[in-house]
């Protein structure tokens, strides 16, 4: 592109090349292929309970897409960005749907009102109407949907998941996280005024899978910049979490690095340990980030060693937690599991017992760490 800066902003497919230049002359080349994704999605729109009513009654119009990676953006005829919305005037109602790549498609429906009464059928919930399914990790999704009823009657409904979520008058879509090995749930509704609970048995992993677009692999975002570390010196390096993306699963990658100098590791997403050696620096080393589907992208940075100083080693400064990296965020309920490193100065080398106060025992693992914590 002529640029010469280190990082470059880039927004059409093709191949991009950089060559480095060293201080005695000496160059070194790289490439990198940016695809482009082009696919359209296919836009639909159901009526809960049909697209005709009788005057005074309401109808939940929902849009689904299928055929795009998520995100999916909605925008209805009525300015409204959900995927569902209430309406009860007679006429025509569109949406637009956008996939993550930019990509749109239309789809419109027609609600007509009767001047008689509608005859109604029994309360029940009918159908699920599957909207997003994004994979978490390996054995874990998070799925939003939206039931579909029958004989409604404009009275409040009460819904609730049996054992994943607690009853709700809120009208959907309703987004819980489900284990694998619970692929199939029982869904359950209560209407105001109504005798009995509609019940529906969801097999939401067959209905996930069926919806879930074809993987693509992850991307690199930005680029590693050059690292060192000193013979017998502790050395300690958190990749940022926006060094990597996926399309579908941007939380759930897994690293692995080759190249590493003796003595340095890489556990989850922390580089750490002390250099037993200056015999191959620079290193090369490579840094791989795999998706749950076992795709993957790789990116590489230069890691340098120098020989260890006469005197014994000291800190810089005291040793202290000057920040925390979060590296993963996901809600579950009325919990939320996190994903962080503690980021030190002041270190030596030795051994750092690290807890949390209430939430984890000493330990003297580098991490980085779990916890599921309540939102209170």
């Amino acid at each position: 592109t002529g640029e010469t800066t280190p990082s470059i902003s880039v927004r059409a497919a093709g191949t991009y090349s950089v060559t480095l230049t060293s201080g005695n002359g000496c160059t070194a080349s790289a490439n990198v292929v940016i695809g482009q994704d082009q696919q359209v999605p296919t836009a639909s729109i159901a009526a809960n309970p049909s697209l005709t009513i009788a005057q005074g009654q309401s109808a939940t119009l929902t849009a689904s897409a299928s055929g795009s990676p998520v995100p999916l953006g909605f925008r209805w005829s009525t300015g409204e960005i959900t995927p569902s919305i209430a309406v009860s005037a007679a006429g025509p109602y569109s949406v637009s749907v956008t996939g993550a790549n930019g990509c749109s498609a239309t789809a419109s429906a027609v609600l007509s009102l009767t001047s008689g009464p509608v005859v109604e059928a029994p309360f029940a919930i009918t159908a699920v109407t599957t909207l997003n399914c994004t994979p978490v990790l390996p054995n874990r999704y998070s799925i939003s949907f939206t039931p579909r009823y029958s004989g409604l009657t404009g009275q409040p409904v009460a819904f609730r998941v049996v054992n994943e979520l607690l009853p709700t008058t809120e009208p959907g879509p309703y987004t819980i996280q489900l284990y694998s090995d619970n692929p199939r749930i029982r869904i359950s509704a209560v209407q105001t005024g109504t005798s009995g609970a509609a019940t529906f048995d969801y097999d939401w992993l067959a209905a996930c899978l069926a919806s879930t677009a074809a993987n693509t692999p992850p991307r690199l975002v930005t680029a590693i910049p050059p690292q060192s570390a000193t013979v017998g010196v502790g050395y300690s390096y958190v990749i940022p979490q926006g060094t990597f993306t996926d399309d579908q699963t941007p939380g759930s990658l897994r690293l692995s690095a080759q190249g590493l100098p003796p003595g340095i590791s890489l556990s989850g997403y922390t580089l750490s340990g002390v250099a037993s050696t200056t015999v191959g620096s620079p290193f090369r080393v490579i840094l791989t980030a795999t998706d749950p589907g076992t795709l993957s992208v790789s990116t590489s940075f230069g890691l340098a060693v120098a020989p260890a100083s006469i005197e014994p080693p000291q800190p810089s400064q005291p040793f202290a937690i000057t920040a925390v990296s979060l590296l993963n965020c996901t809600p579950i309920a009325d919990r939320i599991n996190i994903n962080f490193s503690p980021r030190y100065v002041g270190l030596t080398g030795q051994p750092i017992a690290f807890r949390i106060e209430n939430e984890l025992a000493a330990t003297n693992e580098p991490g980085p760490y779990s916890l599921t914590l309540y939102r209170d």
